[in-house]
């Protein structure tokens, strides 16, 4: 029989890409999965075009404490819908469920965090699953592709790289199933249910809720390989992702502004005094160079998202920006 897994998702603004998932993986062919769709503080009718759409679809099984959990009668796959009230962020909206999980059902081996702007193959579950006892990662990351599957978006990642400059790696390595990394990629990677309950008690959260958006798998994966657990990628667990979709697509302000600022705490946080100095030397220059070609290139918005992402930083302003539900656009 599958081990039991947890599929934690969130929606903000975006449940036609919400439905779109939740129907890729009603045609997996991994029985044992109950997914939790949290509407994370929308501010259109997401959460009633999702419990409309679930109940047509899916049949109705149990109602309960404000979340609807329905069944897929082909499948046997659950769906439990939740409301969070407000925008939580990633981070938060992520702790918001896996805490909800645990008070109902302790029972889960594993906990996939997925993003709804991302799709997978049929035996993708199955891949993650299999990775995860061959390697005895507390982190099982999958190989990211686009959406079309032509390019590798993400294969691995190496800290304290990340935080200086971007430095992801597409290179697959050959001749292996599966590899370690320093950081998975956020938009589809599974826990163990030992490692998520290890979080949860010794810091009360899995994902560090000061980030709010991005950046939370370096801080968690940083935390792993400190306890002694090792992070992975497989090689056949193949996610394909609308790179930053689910924020507002690729470019926008609010990246900007959040990876600027998250770095800054990210490096307070897990840099030995030497490293510490040498972001402290080199990172504002660079984030203020990256501000002036935005200038340059006629898009002020981004430009002022770096800029107000590196004060909020080294002033220790965390959790949501103020400007957050209006930069849409550069």
């Amino acid at each position: 029989m599958d081990l039991k897994i947890a599929v934690v998702m969130l929606n903000w603004n975006a449940w036609p890409e919400t439905v779109e998932c939740l129907k890729i993986l009603g045609n997996t062919l991994y029985d044992n999965l109950h997914i939790f769709v949290l509407d994370n503080g929308s501010g259109n009718d997401s959460y009633e075009q999702l419990q409309s759409w679930l109940a047509e679809t899916w049949y109705c099984n149990v109602e309960r404490t404000g979340a609807k959990e329905f069944a897929i009668s082909r499948f046997g796959k659950k769906v439990t819908l939740l409301h969070s009230g407000q925008n939580l962020g990633f981070a938060g909206g992520v702790n918001f469920i896996l805490q909800y999980i645990l008070q109902n059902d302790d029972s889960f081996e594993y906990f996939l965090l997925l993003n709804n702007d991302v799709r997978v193959d049929a035996a993708f579950f199955t891949e993650m699953v299999k990775t995860a006892q061959q390697s005895s990662a507390a982190i099982v990351g999958a190989l990211i592709k686009s959406y079309d599957g032509r390019q590798v978006q993400f294969a691995r990642n190496y800290f304290p790289q990340q935080l200086y400059r971007p430095s992801t790696k597409t290179a697959v390595p050959g001749g292996v199933d599966f590899w370690d990394t320093d950081e998975t990629n956020g938009s589809a990677m599974m826990l163990t249910g030992d490692f998520v309950r290890q979080c949860l008690q010794e810091r009360s959260f899995v994902l560090d809720p000061q980030l709010f958006l991005y950046c939370e798998e370096t801080e968690l994966c940083r935390y792993a390989w400190q306890q002694g657990l090792a992070c992975v990628v497989s090689k056949q667990a193949v996610a394909y992702h609308k790179l930053s979709n689910s924020s507002g697509g690729e470019g926008n302000p609010r990246t900007y502004y959040y990876l600027t600022r998250n770095r800054v705490y990210l490096a307070r946080k897990l840099l030995s005094p030497r490293q510490l100095a040498l972001f402290h030397l080199v990172y504002p220059v660079g984030r203020i160079m990256r501000a002036i070609t935005k200038i340059f290139a006629k898009r002020g918005r981004v430009a002022v998202a770096i800029v107000a992402g590196l004060l909020d930083g080294y002033c220790q302003r965390m959790g949501q920006w103020h400007k957050h539900g209006g930069y849409i656009d550069g």
